[in-house]
């Protein structure tokens, strides 16, 4: 009898477990067009030291820097460095989460960033 209460409730463990995973895949991020300016800022580690020769690309929209996270966009930061200081249109994804790496096991920042889908209009 008591094996079968513990098998009942790791089994019933794994199902949640599943269930939660299925439930994070299934959400949609937010898709959003925007008129966004595109900038860049040094990168600047924990410690606070500048490296002025790592550009990072942020997208300035009403007033609030949204970081560029290259790995997971549509467009490149090669492509979107031919826009710096400019104001352009662009289908982008909201997103939290690791800002240098998608393994949660490697040191990152951590916050909201956007992935850049298409760019729309120049």
């Amino acid at each position: 009898m008591q094996r079968f209460l513990i098998s009942l409730v790791v089994m019933f463990c794994v199902v949640n477990v599943a269930n939660c995973q299925l439930r994070k895949l299934m959400e949609e991020p937010d898709t959003v067009i925007v008129n966004a300016k595109v900038v860049t800022k040094p990168f600047v580690n924990k410690k606070g030291k500048v490296y002025l020769n790592m550009p990072e690309l942020y997208l300035v929209v009403d007033s609030v820097s949204l970081f560029v996270k290259g790995c997971n966009s549509c467009v490149s930061k090669h492509d979107l460095m031919q826009y710096k200081d400019s104001v352009i249109t662009l289908k982008i994804v909201l997103r939290r989460g690791l800002w240098d790496t998608n393994y949660p096991y490697e040191q990152s920042r951590i916050g909201k960033y956007v992935n850049v889908l298409k760019i729309l209009s120049d």
